[in-house]
């Protein structure tokens, strides 16, 4: 009977952290969890955002129906659109001063 109680007393402490455990997890009101539709566009959202990680895109140059796969970081992606978006930017641009428009 004695090792009985001994048995009891060396699991009090484990119950009373479990307890305290389970009642920080609890969620309240504010803290609810999220749609699994929210959920999923909140990791594609961090996944994108996301600069090392690589993303591979299909490139079909000019003139030709055959695609080619290209993978690079997202960071390098960022950095091919910012520079394209530039390049059109400064065509237009040259072209309004070449017509004498855009003033």
């Amino acid at each position: 009977m004695r090792r009985m109680n001994q048995k009891k007393t060396n699991m009090l402490p484990i119950i009373a952290t479990l307890l305290v455990i389970s009642a920080g997890c609890a969620s309240t009101e504010q803290e609810r969890d999220p749609e699994p539709a929210e959920f999923a566009a909140e990791v594609d959202r961090r996944l994108e955002s996301d600069p090392n990680k690589r993303t591979c895109r299909t490139i079909r140059p000019t003139g030709t129906r055959m695609g080619e796969r290209v993978c690079k970081s997202n960071y390098e992606w960022t950095k091919i659109e910012e520079e394209s978006r530039s390049a059109i930017g400064r065509m237009q641009q040259d072209q309004n001063v070449a017509t004498g428009g855009g003033e």
